[in-house]
């Protein structure tokens, strides 16, 4: 049988559950124990319920965020978010400044017409 590991780390969108797992018990089912919550973002670790966190268990979740930290900037350099896309009266100026350039329609044309 497969060796698990003893944290699964459930990612969320800006924070992750931590579960300590344990397959302790005569049938060798799989067991997940909540520990705590880990802010991605600032790296603020929250014990999960009344539980006290150890020294070891700290230091692994620690280690995890730093570590998922490094996979979103790697993402967010390969792939940045692209800025919103242009209103349509703003494409619709920038086509027709392409086509017509920067100038804009000569009025004067129409000076005489009401």
């Amino acid at each position: 049988m497969t060796e698990l590991p003893e944290y699964y780390f459930r990612i969320r969108e800006n924070d992750a559950a931590v579960f300590r797992i344990s397959t302790d018990n005569r049938q060798r089912r799989i067991e997940m124990e909540e520990i705590a919550i880990v802010n991605i973002r600032n790296g603020n670790i929250r014990p999960h319920g009344e539980r006290a966190l150890s020294d070891d268990e700290t230091a692994i979740i620690e280690e995890w965020g730093i570590a998922r930290r490094a996979v979103l900037a790697e993402r967010y350099r390969r792939h940045p978010p692209r800025d919103r896309p242009p209103e349509p009266d703003d494409a619709l100026g920038a086509i027709a400044r392409k086509r017509y350039g920067s100038g804009g329609c000569d009025r004067s044309a129409f000076a005489g017409h009401a």
